[in-house]
């Protein structure tokens, strides 16, 4: 195995470049598991918040009706 300018150039046997490629793949599948947990966690914290704000109107606008009558 040999590096250069940042590429790895694997020469031999076969069963080294194939377990290369395998580890290679396995991180990219890892890192795409990854980024998918982030992103439903962030749209889960974002439902949260909207969720929030929608309580926080109502409760406000109770609060102005009851001040009204």
């Amino acid at each position: 195995m040999f590096g250069f300018n940042g590429k790895v150039q694997i020469l031999a046997p076969e069963s080294v470049k194939e377990q290369y490629r395998q580890m290679i793949e396995k991180a990219n599948e890892e890192k795409m598991h990854i980024r998918r947990s982030i992103q439903l966690l962030f749209s889960e914290i974002g439902y949260l918040v909207i969720e929030l704000l929608v309580k926080n109107c109502i409760a406000r606008t109770e609060q102005s009706t009851e001040l009204r009558v």
